[in-house]
């Protein structure tokens, strides 16, 4: 008995709390909205008296804690039928909103509408309207609750399917389809829609495509209509926009407007996007040029719908990698600069990482590391790494700088010097990694010769095993070492050292390295007086005819040639042949001259005495042809693999440089850096190593890709040029930074000389 008087009592009080405090049935239809909508405007969320009638009332709704997009005057109103609530306040950074509400009678109601957030970036894959009350009871679905989804789902509206040609690379006419086609999907059915209005938007959807990296003398041609093959649904460029990028106002992206078909709300739909390629000019780079698509802004300014995201995401586009490796070789009161130069026609940025030689990146208090710098189109940047990387690295143990692009090529350079202008050469950044390389040269002249070796694993993930040998003039192995790189580790040490050799008592030598994965080689060598850099040339270099464009004899200078027959068990027999300025024959006591060695022999010679001239005499210049005799086996002509390199010196051994052996002949070949100020000078030799006259011009440009002057002119056969910049162009008299080309319509070889206007140091830059 009891029992069950305590039971009737609480009914009876559950009566008389809903008699007294009324009640409000809330109610929405939840609706899907595009992880990217900045502005959707969510299902209705409406709140009717029921009943017994509603108590009047402060209600308070709460989204989830998620912020406002919009507040009262940007589109937050009530829509009241016979129910007279007004908004009192809205808290747009917590989600919130007050809501004043009389006495309702039964049934009379109103809807909250026009409520925007952003779903941009957030992970919710559904949104809550929480109600609260003091004085009215709350039903969802007939029981006493106060939540009810307003927001279902969160998903893309959008994809674009990375298999489509979302990357191209615009090389030259010949090597790119003209045609192709972006696919892109819409991310759920009635993702796309033409209804004006349904999610507060004031224009059907738009899908806008950008292009990036499109180099100068190319253009695209889109269509003007893309159907869906299901559905009949179409994208629709805008009235009045151009079909071709660029545009003539430079515009680089073009948009599609939607226009729903007659099943369109049944399916996902696909459109493949065709666009033509054309090439009115080829790059002088390779570049890479991406498409990426996106739904694009409504233009209602109080009721933008999307946030832009080009897809696919700029880390998700399978763009090249352009790797260059350039050594850290920086003593206690010396410098490293580097160059980089972008004539790829588009803005490249260089992600620099600067790795220790345990293969981990340098880090510390006041180090910047990695580093970007950005290169606009046609610009050349250049620091010393101190400037990139921070004033923190000097003194730190250093091993090698990884430079990265992804749009295109940077044409680099590293210079290494003294601030007294005793030392100073370089080379290009080196882009190809080698299992087999050698280092054609070993100190051997003036005071503490030394020879410093530096390697670097470029892989990111494995270590790799390398065996060096030393070999002497004979080719005989002297001394040698096996040893393992890690992951990005760098072996930076004095030969002496590394081998455990006494490199004074050495007339000539060079180093051979084995690696069972790819690596990439430098080597410095020189004296207390001068120094000198190569990067490791591929073991065997098999070519019929090498150029040399650039000898000099007397004046207080001599060149030397240092030949290596890389070859196991064949000999190699050279023929030199040297020309003056016009291509003539020069008039010398021994000229050609033939040179034989032996497998593995080296061979180290100066000009004046391989060709019978007077060191002491008038200076005589001019270049070199040097002719491998090929042999035969059957129907096959192959010639011996040779390497080596050229040194210019002077008598007095203050100053020299050298090159490699090889020097490749280019249409066009850019040299990324130009001293002609602040004690410095800029030189460079161009030869025609062909049959027939060739038309030269060497362009000079500033940092920012301004051409300062130019200088044409004719190269006859087996004619070269070889002067300071500022005589071809004099205009650069003054000039520190940029870059200059030289450009032929037929290859030409050629090479770059930096020096002091004192006469303390030169540096020799080969072409890249």
């Amino acid at each position: 008995m009891r029992i069950n008087q305590i039971v009737t009592r609480g009914a009876a009080f559950l009566l008389f709390g809903v008699a007294a405090f009324g009640q409000i049935i809330i109610s929405s239809t939840p609706v899907a909205v595009i992880a990217t909508g900045q502005a959707e405007l969510l299902a209705k969320l409406r709140l009717t008296a029921g009943a017994s009638g509603a108590v009047a009332d402060t209600l308070t709704i709460r989204y989830d804690g998620l912020p406002l997009m919009n507040d009262q005057t940007t589109g937050i109103s009530l829509n009241t039928s016979g129910w007279s609530a007004s908004i009192t306040s809205v808290d747009k950074a917590n989600g919130v909103i007050t809501i004043s509400a009389p006495a309702g009678a039964a049934g009379n109601f109103f809807e909250v509408q026009g409520v925007r957030m952003s779903f941009e970036g957030l992970n919710v894959s559904n949104v809550k309207a929480a109600v609260t009350s003091l004085v009215n009871l709350l039903i969802v679905g007939g029981l006493i609750q106060n939540e009810v989804t307003v927001v279902n789902s969160v998903a893309q509206g959008m994809t674009v399917d990375p298999a489509s040609d979302t990357v191209f690379i615009v090389q030259s006419p010949e090597l790119i389809s003209p045609s192709a086609s972006l696919r892109i999907r819409e991310g759920f059915e009635s993702a796309f829609t033409d209804a004006v209005g349904s999610f507060g938007q004031t224009t059907a959807t738009r899908v806008r495509i950008r292009v990036q990296a499109l180099p100068s003398g190319s253009s695209l041609t889109f269509a003007a209509t893309v159907t869906e093959t299901n559905t009949g649904a179409t994208l629709t460029v805008l009235s009045g926009s151009e079909l071709t990028l660029p545009t003539s106002t430079g515009e680089t992206t073009i948009t599609y407007a939607f226009t729903a078909g007659a099943s369109s709300s049944a399916s996902t739909e696909s459109f493949d996007v065709r666009y033509d390629l054309a090439i009115a000019t080829a790059p002088l780079e390779p570049v890479a040029v991406s498409l990426q698509a996106s739904l694009f802004p409504s233009e209602a300014p109080s009721i933008p719908r999307f946030v832009t995201r080009d897809l696919p995401l700029d880390e998700e586009l399978a763009l090249p990698e352009f790797l260059r490796f350039i050594p850290v070789f920086l003593t206690a009161d010396g410098f490293l600069g580097v160059a980089f130069t972008n004539q790829a026609g588009v803005e490249n940025t260089v992600e620099l990482q600067l790795f220790a030689p345990n293969g981990q990146l340098l880090s510390g208090t006041g180090i910047v590391n990695p580093t970007v710098l950005t290169v606009p189109s046609g610009s050349q940047r250049s620091a010393v790494v101190e400037e990139i990387f921070g004033s923190a690295i000097r003194g730190a143990d250093l091993g090698t700088i990884l430079a990265r692009t992804r749009r295109a090529r940077a044409a680099s350079l590293f210079l290494v010097g003294d601030n007294a202008n005793t030392l100073l050469d370089g080379a290009t950044g080196v882009q190809t990694a080698l299992k087999n390389f050698i280092l054609p040269s070993v100190a051997r002249d003036g005071a503490s010769p030394f020879t410093s070796i530096h390697i670097f694993n470029p892989s990111a993930d494995s270590s790799v095993e390398l065996e060096l040998k030393l070999r002497d003039l004979s080719g005989t192995t002297v001394a040698s070492r096996n040893l393992s790189l890690p992951a990005r580790g760098t072996l930076s040490e004095e030969l002496s050292t590394l081998l455990g050799v006494d490199l004074t008592l050495f007339s000539g030598g060079y180093v051979e390295g084995v690696a069972a994965g790819e690596v990439v080689a430098f080597e410095f060598f020189g004296n207390v007086d001068s120094l000198n850099a190569l990067n490791g040339q591929p073991a065997a270099l098999r070519r019929q005819s090498y150029w040399i464009p650039h000898f000099a004899v007397g004046g207080g200078f001599d060149t030397e040639f240092n030949f290596i027959n890389a070859e196991v068990e064949k000999d190699a027999i050279l023929e030199l042949t040297a020309f003056d300025d016009q291509g003539a024959l020069l008039s010398a006591a021994l000229n050609p001259v033939q040179i034989s060695l032996q497998p593995g022999e080296q061979k180290i010679l100066s000009a004046a005495s391989l060709f019978g001239l007077s060191p002491a005499g008038q200076q005589i210049v001019g270049s070199i042809r040097m002719d491998v005799r090929g042999s035969f086996g059957g129907p096959f002509a192959s010639v011996p693999g040779l390497n080596g390199s050229i040194g210019f010196k002077s008598q007095d051994g203050r100053l020299s440089a050298s090159l490699p052996l090889l020097l490749t002949l280019q249409l066009r070949t850019l040299y990324p850096h130009v001293a002609q100020n602040l004690g410095f000078f800029t030189g460079v030799a161009v030869l025609n190593p062909n049959l027939i006259p060739i038309p030269v011009t060497v362009e000079v440009f500033d940092r920012e890709g301004v051409e300062v002057g130019s200088n044409a002119f004719t190269l006859p056969p087996g004619g070269r040029r070889a002067r300071l910049l500022n005589e071809l162009v004099p205009p650069t008299a003054g000039q520190i930074g940029g870059y200059f080309r030289v450009r032929s319509d037929v290859a030409v070889v050629s090479f770059a000389l930096f020096g002091d206007l004192a006469g303390q140091s030169i540096s020799a830059i080969p072409s890249q």
